[in-house]
């Protein structure tokens, strides 16, 4: 019988409702990183990322305001091919 799994840590784990407040308090309403942070329950640097991100890519702009795990991933599942194609011909090249 499978066990249930708890997370062994936060990463990740904010909405876009959350980082789009969080930016906002920011970039518009010139609160500090710290306080915008601890009020939208974000981690300090996750925060301080977004908010880099966007006034670099300017205030009127949209940006992309959930992380993209999918640009890590090493293997995908598809029907033709699974970890062990994957393992057997990746090994040796």
């Amino acid at each position: 019988m499978a066990r249930g799994r708890q997370r062994k840590t936060t990463k990740g784990d904010f909405t876009k409702e959350q980082m789009e407040a969080g930016v906002r308090l920011v970039v518009e309403e010139q609160m500090s990183l710290r306080k915008a942070a601890e009020r939208t329950g974000i981690k300090f640097q996750t925060l301080q990322r977004y908010v880099t991100k966007q006034k670099t890519a300017g205030i009127g702009t949209s940006i992309r305001l959930t992380p993209n795990y999918a640009s890590r991933r090493i293997l995908i599942r598809d029907k033709t091919k699974d970890s062990r194609y994957w393992y057997k011909h990746q090994t040796y090249t």
